[in-house]
C-alpha cells in the first residue's frame, strides 16, 4: 500500500506534491484538532463507552468526508485544485 502511494506521489509535479501535503495537513487537523491538555473523567464505565463510541463515530464521519473530497478532486482531475 505504501509503495503504491509513493509511486502515485512521484508522478505528481512538485507543486502538486506541496498542495497534496497541505491538504493532508488540513484534513489531519480536522480529524484530530489540537485540544491542549484535557482530562476526562466518568462516573461509570458505561459513560466512558458511550463517549468513546460517539468519538469514534465522529472520526468515521470525518474520514468519510475526506474520502468524498478526494474522490471529487480525482473526478475533477487534480489534487488540491
Amino acid at each position: 500500500m505504501r509503495l503504491l502511494q509513493l509511486q502515485a506521489d512521484i508522478q505528481l509535479t512538485p507543486e502538486d506534491r506541496v498542495k497534496a501535503g497541505e491538504e493532508t495537513a488540513r484534513l489531519g487537523y480536522l480529524l484530530h484538532p489540537p485540544t491542549g491538555n484535557r482530562l476526562v473523567q466518568f462516573d461509570r464505565y458505561e459513560d466512558y463507552l458511550t463517549w468513546k463510541r460517539l468519538q469514534d463515530a465522529a472520526d468515521i464521519q470525518v474520514l468519510e468526508e475526506i474520502k468524498r473530497i478526494r474522490e471529487e478532486q480525482e473526478r475533477l482531475g487534480g489534487v488540491g485544485e
